[in-house]
């Protein structure tokens, strides 16, 4: 059987969230919404909407084993980095990261939203097991403590982290969006 045949019930109807709906988590500095999640596309696509303050320091480089992830700009300005690539984009933008390539990106405005679409799905549970649900849909408050890094978690949801990403500067008069 072709797994695009194994629909359940569960995603078998279409349905619509407005912007900000979904379940918020706060984690890695960022408020994380999620949209599409694993149990909702028999596994196939997790989307979320992310936003990010802006980067005082190098985000953290990672690789994911098995899962492709893409970002599409909605506001905001920042860096990608793509196994060797520095790739900069703003609203309209699509920017693509295969699985297997470490990446990293950079929030180089005071807030980066970004709609985040990762197939497979599944990674969407180590946010929710490293993060902390979201009572305002803001970046997370000051003070609220960082997850301790769990490289073994990680691991589960197929991801490896690398330290902090090289080759990030500070921003240069990036351009209001």
């Amino acid at each position: 059987m072709d797994r695009r045949d194994d629909v359940t019930d569960v995603d078998a109807q279409g349905f619509r969230l407005r912007p900000g709906e979904g379940r918020r988590i706060w984690a890695f500095g960022d408020l994380m919404i999620m949209k599409l999640t694993a149990e909702q596309s028999s596994g196939r696509v997790f989307v979320m909407e992310q936003h990010v303050p802006g980067h005082q320091g190098p985000p953290g480089r990672h690789v994911h084993e098995v899962d492709d992830q893409s970002w599409f700009v909605i506001a905001g300005r920042g860096r990608w980095f793509v196994g060797d690539q520095t790739i900069e984009a703003g609203p309209g933008d699509f920017v693509h990261g295969p699985h297997g390539v470490p990446h990293a990106f950079s929030a180089d405005t005071e807030d980066l939203h970004v709609l985040v679409i990762t197939a497979p799905a599944g990674l969407e549970g180590l946010f929710a097991a490293i993060g902390v649900d979201a009572t305002e849909p803001t970046h997370p408050p000051a003070g609220l403590p960082e997850p301790r890094e769990d490289p073994d978690l990680a691991r589960r949801y197929g991801t490896t982290a690398l330290g902090p990403e090289p080759r990030w500067t500070p921003p240069q008069d990036v351009p209001a969006s």
